[in-house]
């Protein structure tokens, strides 16, 4: 997320440039997705297990319509 908002905020002088920059941050996230569901329950056994859980019950609350994600808040 912070590569696209760093694209986003300082934007290249050209617009090629731009969308170069953007498409990379895409490629970037989407390979993070699929690196990370993969690995999905051996992060949840890491040390960063309870943080992870919390943040996935929060995006499943927010795609129920119950509550927000916690970046809207």
């Amino acid at each position: 997320m912070h590569m696209l908002c760093d694209k986003l905020v300082f934007r290249p002088d050209t617009f090629d440039q731009f969308l170069d920059d953007f498409i990379r941050s895409l490629r970037l996230h989407r390979g993070i997705r699929v690196v990370t569901s993969r690995s999905w329950q051996i992060l949840l056994e890491s040390p960063l297990g309870p943080v992870l859980e919390g943040e996935s019950k929060a995006l499943d609350a927010g795609a129920r319509g119950t509550s927000a994600p916690i970046f809207w808040r």
